[in-house]
């Protein structure tokens, strides 16, 4: 009996592993419907090699190429093989079991090694939809393809699509239509039990004579934007190792464009901080930042949720009449919409603050909703600064409502609240040698509704009506006597409707057109004390109290045409009218894109570009309507040459020539559009007049990474020239003229489950002027050496950050932790210099040292 057992059991044991050893080696009438070439037969005797040298020797011995993403597929792992006269499907399954990886075809007689997938593995999935890009009307057929497991799905009849069971991580997303520029998405994120959603817009490929051939890549062209633009996805921004997550502060890794003083204070190819304009979901936003600059659009970081965006479009020059009033830079977020399947929610906690957000289906998936709560820790960063007697709260609540009314009109609206309040105390102001204290508090609530009508088959429309309030508390105290220094009750009321219209005459001519107003109604009640300039003239005390309301309107048209494949124009112009000043202003703008390959183009555009002067400077005196309206010519090149569907070139020339910028007779020399710079804000100014010009000249390098497998990075250099011409006609650089500036963000993910990046920043430092000590002494003020301006330079700035993350993957939830070290050597980068009227001597400001932070995300 035990014999018998025995027996049993030793055969049950051995026909196990035959079966283990024999379970992909069938015979071939299984596998009727392989390609011949997979049916051959071959014997491969292979004892503990990497699965990478066993397909290389399959590969060599079969003449079968496979294909196959390196980072997806453990091609270290040691394998086994010892057959002998089997066919080659045989072979390889045998390993591929090894490996827990599989075989797939796809189109083009490919033959792919992708993972298993593993029925017991935690799964997400992506939905989404795919429109016309002119027109905005659904795809039908488009195909989606999943690269890393070649699975994928076809839109359907309202251009949707949804990929089912995908195991959780990082993928890269490819949608290909027929007549269309196919798109290639990385950082597609897949998370436990949620859904991922992905709207794109693909654009027709144009039919002039011979078809068009345009190289899939990694890189969203910016419609109708050929020059000085870069597109960022959320998770891009997210994951930036910055001092907090910040839609800002990302871009400073571009060529030309600065964060000076470690604040959101854009400086953009000369440009000064004034001269950057915002917009989210197509509303004109006049600064986006907690803590702003009066009369500039900086501030201390963004109120935007970085969860919310879809994607950022930045444009350093060269933009299209689309855009009026700004005279360098702008900066279009796109908010996503919320989850029209499931309700999800998200908390986050750092050292920077902590939110709470959750969104969801509206009336069966007709529309959907999200919204987000947060509150900021900055008392907690400013005592790891060893800032004392020192009082600083953000908070913002956001939210965005999207609801399809039918398949032709969507609805959507947007709100964004925000309040802010800092202060000091005058112990804190002695202790530190700063000449003011105070506080400063502020209210803002930006509301905006979006209608899009698809009016044709070939064009739709976009109208947007917005309402901006805003309303200030500031009074800063001057440290020696307690004097009040500078008093602030304003409040602002921003009504505006934009209107843009979009036809496609044929794949060779489109057109976009509309107009926009903005009416702005203020009540000021401001002062300001006198005292002394920087030159020692006596400012006298000023006080604004009067109301002002003011119109602007504007019209513009964009065409573009392409009278051979390799060929495009785009000519645009643009109407603008601000009835403060009784301005008038005509702006015609072109570019022009010559493709030499499908790798490789070549861009130009040129154009005039106005911006009225902020109400904050030019409603101290009345003669200031008098002043004309600041203009600056753009002049671009761009070089741009595709190495690999994942690694681009750029390289451009640029110059910008500005007129009519205006000037104080009493600080003849200085550049008056640069005080926000260094004293954080306009001062009050008597006298202007607009006889100012200046120059900004550069050239800049960007090669750009996506992440197509495991690594992705940005480096970027600059050399400049950045000058302008005094009232007594004396060419000076500017403090921001630091020549160079160099740039390099690169991220490994190693796993679905880890990810580490970083980013560092070098630039010579600022010019500053140095002070007269005789006069300042006396006068117990800083005056400056009138003869030495911006004859100085601060010493070299760079900042290098760091950060790691973790994920964690549950059923119904997610979990990413994250540490990130900003300013990792702890350099002391100076931020400015001021003359400390309590010590009565010159004093240097460091900016943040190092901080590290430390983030929880959660979401179910």
């Amino acid at each position: 009996m035990r014999t018998k057992l025995l027996t049993i059991v030793i055969f049950l044991v051995f026909s196990q592993l035959v079966i283990n050893q024999n379970s992909y080696c069938q015979e071939s009438e299984n596998y009727s419907n392989l390609p011949e070439i997979f049916l051959q037969k071959i014997s491969l005797k292979m004892q503990n090699v990497s699965f990478e040298t066993f397909l290389d020797t399959f590969s060599q011995k079969t003449k079968i190429k496979l294909n196959y993403n390196r980072s997806r597929i453990p091609l270290s792992k040691s394998v086994t093989v010892n057959l002998k006269n089997k066919q080659a499907i045989d072979v390889l399954n045998m390993v591929l079991n090894q490996t827990k990886t599989e075989l797939k075809f796809a189109a083009g007689e490919q033959y792919l090694i992708v993972p298993r997938i593993n029925k017991y593995e935690l799964m997400g999935k992506i939905s989404g939809k795919i429109v016309d890009i002119d027109n905005q009307r659904p795809l039908i057929g488009a195909n989606i393809l999943l690269e890393e497991y070649q699975m994928g799905d076809a839109t359907n009849v309202d251009g949707e699509f949804t990929i089912d069971n995908i195991p959780v991580g990082n993928y890269t997303l490819k949608i290909s239509y027929i007549g269309y520029q196919s798109i290639i998405i990385p950082d597609i994120i897949i998370k436990s039990n949620r859904t991922t959603f992905v709207n794109e817009e693909l654009k027709e490929t144009p039919v002039v004579g011979e078809p068009v051939i345009v190289r899939d890549n990694y890189f969203s062209d910016v419609n109708a934007q050929p020059v000085s633009s870069s597109s960022f996805s959320s998770e891009e921004i997210r994951r930036t190792a910055t001092f907090v997550g910040d839609v800002s502060r990302i871009v400073s890794v571009l060529p030309g464009t600065s964060l000076e003083n470690e604040g959101n204070n854009l400086i953009v190819r000369g440009g000064s901080t004034i001269e950057n304009k915002f917009y989210i979901d197509n509303i004109e936003v006049p600064n986006i930042n907690h803590l702003p600059i009066f009369g500039t659009t900086g501030g201390f970081y963004s109120v935007v949720n970085i969860d919310f965006i879809k994607n950022v479009d930045f444009f350093s020059g060269g933009f299209n009449s689309k855009y009026g009033n700004a005279l360098s830079s702008i900066m279009s977020i796109n908010l996503r919409e919320g989850n029209r399947e499931e309700n999800d929610y998200q908390l986050d906690l750092n050292i920077a603050g902590m939110s709470a957000q959750g969104e969801g289906p509206i009336n069966n998936g007709k529309g959907s909703w999200m919204v987000s709560a947060r509150h900021n820790f900055s008392d907690i960063m400013l005592k790891l600064q060893n800032e004392k007697e020192q009082k600083t709260i953000f908070n913002d609540v956001q939210g965005k409502l999207v609801y399809n009314l039918s398949s032709n009109h969507e609805l959507s609206f947007v709100d964004i609240f925000s309040t802010d309040e800092f202060s000091s105390t005058r112990n804190y102001a002695f202790s530190n040698y700063t000449n003011w204290y105070g506080y400063f508090k502020a209210i803002e609530n930006v509301f905006g509704m979006n209608w899009k009508y698809l009016w044709s088959e070939d064009g739709y429309s976009n109208t947007t009506l917005s309402h901006i309030y805003r309303k200030d508390n500031v009074s800063l105290f001057t440290t020696l006597t307690k004097a009040e220094k500078m008093r602030i009750r304003s409040s602002e009321n921003y009504l505006q409707i934009r209107n843009d219209n979009f036809y496609r005459f044929n794949t060779a001519n489109r057109v976009e057109f509309g107009m926009d107003l903005k009416l702005d109604f203020n009540n000021l009640n401001n002062f300001y004390n006198s005292g002394f300039d920087l030159f020692g003239n006596t400012k006298p005390e000023l006080e604004i109290i009067k109301t002002i309301s003011t119109l602007r309107t504007g019209g513009f048209l964009n065409y573009e045409w392409i009278p051979i494949k390799s060929l495009s124009f785009m000519p645009g112009i643009r109407f603008d009218f601000y009835n403060y000043n009784k301005s008038f202003n005509i702006s015609p703008r072109l570019s022009i894109i010559y493709r030499l390959s499908q790798a490789t183009s070549i861009t130009g555009s040129a154009g005039l570009y106005y911006q009225n002067l902020p109400l904050y400077l030019i409603s101290q005196n009345e003669k200031f309507k008098k002043l004309k309206d600041p203009l600056a010519y753009h002049m671009i090149l761009s070089f741009n040459h595709l190495f690999s569907d994942d690694l681009k070139l750029t390289i451009e020339l640029y110059d910008k020539e500005y007129k009519h910028t205006p000037i104080d007779p009493n600080l003849y020399s200085l550049y008056l559009l640069d005080e926000a710079i260094t004293q954080l804000y306009y001062d009050n100014h008597e006298t202007l007049v607009s006889t100012g010009s200046a120059s900004a000249r550069g050239i800049e390098v960007m090669i750009q990474k996506k992440l197509s497998v495991d690594f992705y990075g940005t480096i970027s250099a600059s050399l400049f020239s950045d000058r302008y011409k005094d009232l007594n006609g004396i060419w000076r650089n500017r403090i921001i003229d630091s020549n160079f500036m160099f740039a390099f963000e690169a991220g490994y993910k190693p796993s679905n489950e880890w990810e580490f990046s970083m980013k560092f920043y070098y630039s010579n430092g600022l010019l500053y002027t140095p002070f007269d000590k005789n006069k300042s002494i006396e006068m117990q003020s800083g005056i400056l050496e009138i003869d030495k301006i911006n004859s100085l330079q601060f010493q070299d700035f760079n900042v290098l950050s760091l950060r790691v993350d973790r994920r964690f993957h549950f059923t119904n939830s997610n979990l990413i932790i994250y540490l990130s070290v900003w300013n990792t050597f702890d350099r002391k980068n100076t931020a400015w210099h001021a003359w400390s009227e309590v010590s009565n001597f010159e004093v240097h400001y460091n900016q943040f040292s190092i901080a590290p932070i430390f983030g929880v995300e959660f979401d179910f």
